[in-house]
């Protein structure tokens, strides 16, 4: 079924732009956020000979998703143009790439050392995958038009917000393919310090992805909102960013929530600082007040146990502890125990002191990092996002400046790395293509 709607927007898309490589470019980001494909499965542990915390098998899952599809025959169809091929041999990269490819070869190198090697090595094969992602805007042969980008990434969020409407009148998942169900989590995922909020995940694994997704989309559609010029599309993209908050609010993420605030005065205090604003009219602010209604309850109630967030069992206390013992995994060895065998270490590890947290990745992606690269490898990552940031070409009007802020803010309290790409190839998509737009 989904392959079969694919396929069918693709030869939509290619009547509409009438060249192959943009309308491949354009199925791989219609398909980004879709976990659906192949997956191979390795286990290093059972359950049950994990002693600590357990709530799954310790393994590493190798996917292969719709979208990969699209960016092989993307990267197969511009090694073929020879325009394309003379652009290539004549292109220097940036310090970013080159340091993120150094990044590459180090989790090879440090990989061949873990007790896994297979994983490290297929990690850094999705590491591979994330450098093309990075790369390929670049190379579409006449470019890619800002608003080819934000229509396919409207009509998946048209989508994302119908599915998260129908999730919350179900109570839950509706158990269709498009949704992405954890293990035992089929019937919803619950709050831990209340279980009565159940929080929604739209077709995404887990709440905090889809927050994330939709978070640094907000960021992106505000910017284009400042860019339309014709009153229908500027209605049209006021509606998808109320659908977003909306979106954002059902997750239960309250990580996500603080975010978002923080995301709402980067837009609004360089307004009062240059004094130049008016307060909106009643006609035009009565299109907030219906979604507000809406959410505010749902908000209100995930806030009142917020003072258990650092009690001994709470969600900052699990997240403080995955910290500590990262650090102490990377203190014990110079290599790192290699990517994305954070979780096994975890689960084979002797704690002196009483643990809450799974075997699972860090919930920070430089504590991830770290944990399974060393201080090498994180002092090499670090400087890939800094100079990432650096070249951003005017970030005060580029487009897609502050959904990579944004996103990098939300990956300090999520495990959103390259255990869960369908969510981490957006950082790098965004990479890419901040070095090609920047608001006129």
């Amino acid at each position: 079924m989904l392959l079969t709607i694919s396929i069918l927007f693709f030869a939509f898309l290619l009547t509409k732009t009438k060249k192959l490589d943009l309308t491949l470019f354009l199925g791989f980001l219609a398909t980004l956020p879709l976990s659906k494909g192949k997956s191979f499965e390795l286990i290093m542990l059972t359950n049950d000979q994990v002693a600590t915390n357990s709530l799954f098998n310790i393994s590493y899952e190798f996917q292969i998703y719709l979208s990969d599809v699209f960016l092989f025959f993307l990267i197969w169809i511009l090694i073929r143009n020879k325009k394309v091929i003379k652009k290539i041999t004549s292109f220097s990269l940036s310090k970013s790439q080159l340091f993120f490819l150094a990044f590459i070869f180090f989790s090879i190198f440090s990989g061949l050392s873990s007790n896994f090697p297979m994983v490290s090595l297929l990690s850094s094969l999705q590491l591979v995958k994330m450098f093309m992602i990075l790369m390929v805007p670049l190379f579409i042969e006449k470019g890619i038009k800002i608003k080819n980008i934000w229509e396919v990434a409207a009509a998946f969020i048209f989508f994302q917000i119908i599915l998260i409407i129908l999730q919350k009148i179900n109570g839950g998942p509706l158990g269709i393919y498009m949704e992405s169900l954890l293990q035992k989590e089929e019937l919803g995922i619950r709050s831990n310090e209340n279980p009565d909020i159940i929080r929604l995940t739209g077709s995404f694994f887990e709440p905090s992805i889809l927050g994330t997704f939709l978070l640094t989309q907000y960021l992106f559609f505000i910017n284009i909102l400042n860019k339309v010029k014709k009153q229908k599309e500027k209605i049209l993209i006021k509606i998808i960013i109320i659908g977003i908050v909306i979106g954002i609010f059902f997750t239960g993420s309250r990580g996500i929530y603080l975010i978002f605030l923080l995301s709402l005065l980067t837009s609004i205090l360089p307004l009062l600082k240059s004094k130049k604003y008016n307060l909106p009219s009643l006609k035009s602010s009565i299109i907030y007040i219906f979604p507000i209604l809406i959410i505010l309850p749902y908000f209100l109630n995930r806030f009142s146990d917020f003072s258990s967030l650092f009690s001994k069992l709470g969600s900052g206390t699990y997240r403080l502890q995955m910290a500590e013992q990262a650090f102490l995994l990377a203190k014990n060895n110079f290599l790192g125990v290699g990517l994305n065998l954070s979780p096994h270490s975890f689960a084979i590890q002797k704690f002196s002191k009483e643990i809450i947290f799974d075997p699972a990745h860090p919930h920070n992606i430089f504590f991830q990092i770290l944990a399974e690269t060393g201080f090498i490898g994180l002092i090499i990552f670090s400087l890939f996002i800094f100079y990432s940031i650096k070249e951003v070409s005017n970030f005060s009007k580029n487009y897609f400046f502050y959904p990579i802020i944004f996103f990098l803010l939300s990956s300090q309290i999520y495990p959103i790395f390259i255990n869960q790409p369908e969510i981490a190839s957006f950082l790098f998509l965004y990479i890419g293509l901040s070095k090609l737009y920047t608001k006129s």
